[in-house]
């Protein structure tokens, strides 16, 4: 057997200490998907977090997608809640696995937990670093 090679494409980001990652493994216990949400919603998801009681639609659940899905989902967001596209922002989260549920469609979650803030790494593709 010959040496380990790194996968190609593989990410490497930063995780609670003791948390294994590995993508595409049975031992993730994390998962980064995606929330696309108007802008207007930010400060009070900083301040509490996604709260799936606050859905619009007739499931009361956070929805989720994976990188793949962000343009559908800006989008949809968009018209869904009568917004310009450009005042769209996409919250990049990880969280665990197991609060995750997958829909019918492919790339796409649902989560019926609140999603504290301190899930939220990034805006826009931007890493956010915690003091």
């Amino acid at each position: 057997m010959g040496p380990k090679r790194k996968r190609a494409g593989a990410a490497q980001t930063a995780l609670p200490v003791g948390q294994p990652y590995r993508r595409g493994s049975t031992v993730s216990q994390f998962i980064e998907v995606r929330h696309a949400t108007p802008r207007r919603n930010l400060p009070s998801i900083f301040r509490s977090g996604l709260n799936p009681t606050l859905a619009r639609g007739k499931k009361k659940a956070v929805w989720l997608h994976t990188s793949g899905q962000t343009c559908w989902a800006i989008l949809h967001v968009a018209r869904r809640h009568h917004t310009p596209a450009d005042e769209i922002v996409v919250l990049t989260l990880r969280i665990r696995r197991a609060t995750l549920r997958r829909t019918n469609r492919k790339g796409i979650w649902t989560c019926e937990q609140v999603i504290p803030p301190a899930a939220i790494f990034g805006v826009n593709d931007l890493t956010i670093f915690a003091a």
